[in-house]
């Protein structure tokens, strides 16, 4: 369900799940991380473009969330969260390429990436609350130094769904094109840094994301699985997955 390929420098990471629109698995992000951690020692690798198909990905499938809840799996023992300090540790050049939908981990994803290039009417969200659960991966960090704090408030505390244009315009997209170019718009990104001096492009890397701030995102992260964990366990998870199972809408009216 993860297609790897490697062209003219690039891996190309591809999620293929187009039945249940891309949403990651466990056995998913297991791939996903161990293709980023592999490529850190490959000499050929000059960048990693990670890319869907129709869609990038709905975000996580819901029935792994609701196996963890149940099986009271610690959260920190999940391939998720292999894939999340993963990607912090990737050197080389990361490029995302977004078509349809970006949801949850799709959107929050993003702020790790050098570069990436959306199609203008891409659906992107970040429907944590809608789910009664919370921001993961350093993004109520991250989303208010990228888009402002008021933007980012909106957007965290309501889930509402945002469009390429839109996540262009806010900062959280390098690159915007029409849908159908979004991958040529992509590789053409990604020659651009093969092109360069690996030393060079790594070590600029490096300076932008300094140990300090790398410290103090891991303590973000850190504070947002605790609390992630905890709401999985909670009454407004069980509602929200039990709403998603029935094909209805959660009543979230009983929950302070």
């Amino acid at each position: 369900m993860i297609q790897e390929s490697l062209e003219n420098g690039v891996l190309i990471l591809s999620i293929h799940r187009p039945e249940r629109k891309n949403a990651l698995t466990q056995e998913m992000y297991g791939h996903l991380a161990d293709a980023l951690a592999a490529a850190q020692k490959r000499p050929e690798v000059r960048a990693v473009l990670l890319r869907g198909n129709e869609n990038f990905t709905s975000g996580n499938d819901l029935m792994d969330f609701a196996f963890f809840a149940q099986a009271g799996t610690p959260l920190r023992e999940t391939a998720t969260v292999r894939f999340i300090y993963t990607i912090l540790n990737v050197e080389k050049p990361l490029i995302a390429a977004v078509r349809g939908l970006a949801v949850g981990i799709g959107t929050t994803v993003l702020m790790h990436c050098d570069a990436v290039v959306v199609a203008n009417d891409a659906r992107l969200s970040l429907p944590f609350s809608q789910l009664g659960l919370l921001p993961e991966f350093g993004s109520s960090w991250l989303l208010p130094s990228i888009i402002g704090h008021t933007r980012a408030r909106h957007l965290l505390m309501t889930g509402a769904p945002f469009s390429g244009d839109r996540a262009y315009e806010m900062g959280l997209a390098t690159h915007i094109c029409q849908d159908e170019t979004t991958y040529e718009e992509a590789e053409k990104v990604c020659t651009q840094f093969t092109r360069l001096a690996g030393n060079a492009v790594r070590d600029t890397k490096g300076l932008l994301n300094p140990e300090k701030r790398n410290l103090a995102l891991k303590a973000v992260i850190e504070s947002e699985l605790d609390a992630f964990e905890e709401a999985l366990k909670g009454p407004a998870f069980e509602e929200a997955a039990t709403a998603f199972f029935e094909k209805r809408k959660p009543d979230f009216s009983r929950f302070d």
